[in-house]
């Protein structure tokens, strides 16, 4: 799945509402270039202009989400409609975040799981030897020591 930054996130979603409206994505693009050539910032000038519209739409036909073709003698894109990949990015994407999520909880149970054995079996092993290695270092003393030093003739 493509990255999309969030100009091109708000484009698509415009295109994809279009689409599903009935709209041709080539009809919302030529209209969207044609206002980026009208519209004027509050000092006269062009706010937006037509080449940075024409870079967004375009970026979008490079990832594959916009269909488009180039004429003959032409160096800019002829917008057609949403490719499938188009059509179905937001609700891929929606898909795949779920999907990581589920593994993000899946993870954290298993982990969770790990931590709850480790804390119980440190504990149980910190009991038995509490409780055998007194016994074991009592044991050591009375028969080892004694037995070490009678052997090497201590």
């Amino acid at each position: 799945m493509v990255e999309l930054s969030s100009e091109e996130e708000s484009a698509l979603r415009e295109l994809v509402d279009a689409h599903e409206r009935g709209e041709r994505a080539g009809s919302v693009i030529d209209r969207r270039i044609a206002e980026s050539l009208t519209r004027k910032g509050p000092d006269g000038r062009l706010s937006i202009s037509c080449r940075d519209v024409r870079a967004l739409y375009d970026g979008l036909v490079e990832k594959g989400l916009v269909d488009a073709y180039v004429l003959p003698r032409s160096a800019e894109y002829t917008y057609e409609d949403l490719t499938s990949a188009g059509r179905c990015y937001f609700k891929d994407k929606a898909t795949r975040e779920a999907r990581e999520e589920e593994l993000r909880d899946e993870q954290f149970h298993r982990d969770m799981k790990v931590a709850t054995i480790s804390a119980v079996m440190g504990g149980v092993f910190g009991l038995l030897t509490g409780t055998f290695g007194g016994a074991l270092g009592e044991l050591i003393a009375r028969e080892a020591i004694p037995a070490a030093l009678k052997l090497f003739g201590l």
